[in-house]
């Protein structure tokens, strides 16, 4: 397996960001659009601190976008392309 400038298998480190708490299951809510924050903190179950923190990490990773809502100011998250290569992946795992 390829490893990364650190020495580190880089499917391992893939596997690692799409396995944390919570992270697979809001890659996988977003599949079908863009799901507004308060949507999400009730599919997941997550609170909005720990959900706030993922949602972060995730776009960091370039897995998510997000814009906010020019009248009541909400935000919604959607995949990006990358995301969706990410989702295919966990449904690929899945069948294991």
């Amino acid at each position: 397996m390829p490893k990364g400038e650190d020495g580190v298998c880089t499917v391992e480190k893939q596997l690692t960001l799409l396995g944390g708490r919570h992270r697979a299951e809001i890659l996988k809510n977003l599949k079908d659009g863009e799901v507004h924050f308060n949507e999400l903190k009730r599919l997941t179950g997550a609170s909005a601190h720990t959900l706030t923190r993922t949602l972060r990490a995730l776009q960091e990773r370039g897995l998510l976008s997000s814009h906010r809502e020019a009248t009541w100011g909400r935000k919604f998250y959607r995949l990006t392309e990358k995301g969706h290569e990410a989702v295919a992946v966990l449904d690929q795992l899945a069948l294991l």
